[in-house]
């Protein structure tokens, strides 16, 4: 089995002197692959019967993907100097650029399945996240996204981010119904 191709600070210093988008796009896809692939490398090296990339163990909520996307993301920042994502130095929000790294990292955790990030940040909207814009780098959106129970250090609650319910399903469950029915003298009443 050959040996991938080590991610050099050189590849990443490139990224900055690319003219145009599109070059910029397609080099942090490739990144972020050899990074990916680099990993499976190094995982089936324990286990000979596959070549395959494995399969994620059955992570169930939503907050639990999250996080371990932003803890894989934060040390490929620590490690290896790739900022798709990472956690802010209290450990109490994440901070993210949006960048096809990042991207390419909500598809592989299966946090979103499309690749537009519009998506990606109306679906943390819907699970609670407050997300507010910050200062980035030249040309890159930065965004600053917090929840009180996604911190770095507790996983316990991780299970317990839930998806807001919709305004129709609230009220439904939560009011009482009025039906408008008069009677023959015209008052109102309810039942």
């Amino acid at each position: 089995m050959s040996e991938p191709a080590p991610i050099t600070t050189t590849a990443i210093r490139g990224l900055f002197h690319m003219r145009s988008a599109s070059e910029r796009r397609r080099h942090y896809k490739a990144l972020v692959d050899a990074v990916l692939d680099a990993q499976y490398a190094a995982r089936a090296e324990d286990s000979p019967k596959t070549t395959k990339r494995p399969k994620r163990k059955n992570v169930k909520s939503y907050g639990e993907k999250m996080y371990l996307m932003i803890s894989e993301c934060d040390r490929l920042w620590r490690e290896k100097g790739f900022f798709f994502a990472r956690w802010n130095d209290d450990g109490t929000a994440f901070i993210f650029e949006e960048n096809e790294g990042f991207k390419g990292m909500l598809k592989h955790f299966d946090i979103c399945e499309s690749n537009d990030i519009r998506a990606a940040v109306r679906n943390m909207n819907a699970y609670g996240f407050k997300i507010e814009q910050s200062e980035g780098r030249d040309e890159q959106v930065t965004r600053i996204a917090s929840h009180p129970l996604f911190t770095k250090d507790n996983t316990e609650a991780l299970g317990e981010i839930k998806r807001k319910k919709k305004n129709g399903a609230a009220a439904a469950t939560g009011s009482v119904v009025m039906n408008n029915n008069t009677d023959q003298t015209g008052t109102l009443s309810a039942e």
